[in-house]
């Protein structure tokens, strides 16, 4: 929360207003033209005016998720506007950062505003900021927003990557039995996955609320998951050929090492899995196609197999795929919305899993597939469906 006691001496107020300047609206949808200009014009009044704005969103032109690509033009110290260069066909959704998820727009309490949403009816709209994260006092803790134990490692390294942390949680008991091994499951934008104070949209997964529910209940055994924070070069690091390589031998090769050492993980891959959404789940799905020998399975949630934007693929795994002789001895869990990208990621997955089977691959043994026609791409909609995803996953569901 913002408030005095923070000695927050910031008040910003942002207006997005859709600006059409005289004889550009026309140029555009006169002269028999189809298409209208859909433009986001920012706006800044602060006492303490910030030097640039970002804005990313969940279509290519805003960096699909990407916070330090798209950055608004600075009319003055108070104005910064963008302007979208092709026009939408379908609903998005999309945020404002000063350049990172460490620094996202709040509302008037103080807290990260979950994503705006723009119709493509609309040819203009207007969104309310009242500061930025990067306002707040900075803490490990999770200042109550965390159920059970989580252990942050900060700073984690390997050549080629820009630092992170990695968030440890561990299920009630973990301390008791010093005899005990644990399954391990290895997320994704750990930012998004235990405190909603740090995920990007201001709602997690609810991870460690939900797993402390079905180990309660005795619906799953206790396992640990590991968190691992994501970075400005997300996009790359998930989907790019040559970064997510890099990315995978780091989790390997860095990230599954410490936390063997430090925690009583049980190691065979059929105790050891990965997980995550959007590219995310894209990166958990090559992981266990990749290096069976390491993870026995994949939570995949709202995966891109391929790039959404047809115009400008920067991305397809689905060769990958096809080029493998085999199928790995893994198992993979889909789940897919309906609504918006989720629409745009379905015809990627319909053809990963034509693919698995000609490869032999057994659909509700070897891979299962769940959509929820009328889910978002979200977090909200990706942890209503967690529980019964880790439950077929680890084969107690079956």
């Amino acid at each position: 929360m913002l408030g005095a006691s923070q000695g927050l001496h910031k008040h910003i107020y942002a207006i997005v207003l859709g600006l059409l300047l005289p004889g550009t609206y026309l140029a555009q949808v006169g002269e028999g033209s189809d298409n209208s200009s859909h433009r986001i014009d920012l706006i800044v009044k602060s006492e303490v005016p910030v030097d640039h704005v970002y804005i990313t969103g969940s279509i290519e032109e805003l960096g699909f998720w990407n916070p330090s690509i798209t950055r608004m033009n600075r009319l003055n110290d108070s104005t910064y506007q963008y302007v979208l260069q092709t026009s939408p066909t379908e609903a998005f959704e999309y945020k404002y950062t000063l350049g990172s998820w460490d620094e996202e727009a709040l509302d008037e309490r103080g807290m990260k505003l979950p994503n705006f949403k723009f119709d493509v009816d609309v040819v203009s709209t207007t969104d309310a900021v009242f500061g930025w994260s990067s306002a707040l006092p900075t803490s490990s803790s999770s200042d109550g927003n965390i159920t059970g134990d989580v252990v942050y490692h900060e700073g984690l390294m390997a050549p080629g990557l820009l630092p992170r942390d990695v968030l440890v949680w561990l299920p009630d008991g973990y301390h008791d039995d010093p005899n005990r091994s644990y399954p391990v499951l290895y997320m994704h934008d750990g930012q998004n996955l235990f405190d909603p104070t740090t995920s990007y949209t201001g709602v997690d997964w609810q991870i460690d609320e939900r797993l402390t529910e079905f180990i309660n209940a005795g619906i799953i055994k206790s396992m640990i998951v590991v968190g691992i924070n994501n970075t400005s070069e997300r996009s790359l690091e998930y989907t790019d050929e040559n970064h997510s390589q890099i990315y995978q031998d780091f989790v390997i090769h860095s990230v599954k090492p410490l936390i063997d050492s430090l925690y009583r993980t049980a190691h065979a891959p059929g105790q050891t899995f990965t997980g995550d959404s959007s590219a995310g789940g894209t990166i958990a799905f090559l992981l266990a196609w990749q290096h069976p020998d390491v993870f026995g399975g994949a939570l995949c949630f709202s995966p891109a197999f391929n790039d959404p934007d047809p115009n400008n693929p920067a991305f397809n795994y689905l060769d990958d795929i096809d080029l493998t002789a085999s199928p790995p001895p893994a198992r993979f869990y889909l789940y897919n919305g309906g609504v918006g990208l989720e629409a745009r990621l379905q015809p990627g997955i319909d053809a990963a899993m034509d693919l698995f089977q000609q490869k032999g691959m057994v659909s509700e043994k070897d891979f299962y597939f769940h959509r929820d026609k009328e889910a978002e791409h979200n977090e909200a909609a990706w942890s209503k469906d967690f529980g019964f995803g880790l439950l077929w996953l680890l084969g107690e569901g079956d």
